[in-house]
C-alpha cells in the first residue's frame, strides 16, 4: 500500500533534522568557538538565540554535555544576557553557574562577579558592591591578579552607576593607582577614558 507523506510532516522533519545537526555540532569545542566568535564580534542576538536553544536542549531533551563544557557555554550565556538586557535570565543563569562551578568544585568568583554586574544594571547598587566585594576577596584568596583588577573594574562601574549615569555625582568616587596601571596593562583603554574622564574631579558643584 503506498503511504502517504504530507507536505507539512516532510518539512518539520527536514528542520528537526537541521535543529539537531546544529546543536550537535555546537556540543563540540569547535562549536564552542563559533559561539564565542559570535560574541567577540558582537552579533549578541545570534549569539543569545543559539545559547538558549542549546541551554533548552540541556534541560529539556536531556542533551549529554560534559559539565567543563556546559560551564563554558554558561559563561558566555550571561555575558550575552547581560548585554541582551535580558537581566532576569542573567540572573537564572548565575544560579546555573553556581550549581555547575560546585559539581566542578571551581571557586564563586564567576558567580559573586556576574550577579554584581547583573545588580548593577538592575540599579541594585547595595547588592552589585557586596558581591564585587565577594568576587575580589575570592581573587585575593587565590592570587589571580587579571580576578583582582576585574573586580576593583566593577566597584568603580557600580560606582558610577555602570557608566550609565556618569553626571549624577552623589559621592567622590575613589579611583586607586592599581586600578589605573592595571587598566594600562591589560590594555582596558575604553574604561580608562571613562575613568580619566568621568572619574576626576566629579563634585556636584565641577560637574
Amino acid at each position: 500500500a503506498n503511504k502517504l507523506h504530507h507536505i507539512g510532516n516532510s518539512v518539520r522533519e527536514k528542520n528537526e533534522k537541521k535543529h539537531e545537526q546544529e546543536v550537535s555540532e555546537y556540543n563540540t569545542a569547535e562549536g564552542y568557538r563559533k559561539i564565542k566568535n559570535l560574541v567577540e564580534f558582537l552579533d549578541f542576538e545570534q549569539a543569545y538565540y543559539l545559547l538558549n536553544r542549546f541551554e533548552r536542549m540541556i534541560k529539556f531533551d536531556n542533551l549529554e554535555i560534559t559539565e567543563e563544557n556546559h560551564y563554558k557555554m554558561l559563561l558566555l550565556f550571561v555575558k550575552v544576557a547581560i548585554m541582551m538586557k535580558d537581566l532576569s535570565k542573567a540572573l537564572e543563569v548565575c544560579e546555573d553557574i553556581d550549581k555547575t562551578a560546585g559539581v566542578l568544585g571551581k571557586g564563586d568568583f564567576e558567580y559573586n562577579y556576574y550577579v554584581a554586574a547583573t545588580y548593577m544594571y538592575l540599579d541594585k547598587l547595595e547588592e552589585a558592591i557586596g558581591y564585587a566585594n565577594n568576587a575580589l576577596e575570592y581573587a585575593e584568596s587565590i592570587n589571580d591578579d587579571f580576578g583582582m583588577f576585574q573586580a576593583e573594574l566593577l566597584n568603580a562601574q557600580i560606582q558610577m552607576s555602570g557608566w550609565y549615569n556618569i553626571f549624577f555625582c552623589t559621592q567622590d568616587v575613589k579611583i586607586s593607582d592599581y586600578l589605573i596601571e592595571k587598566l594600562k596593562q591589560y590594555n582596558y583603554l575604553n574604561h580608562l577614558a571613562y575613568v580619566y574622564i568621568y572619574a576626576y574631579d566629579n563634585k556636584p558643584e565641577i560637574v
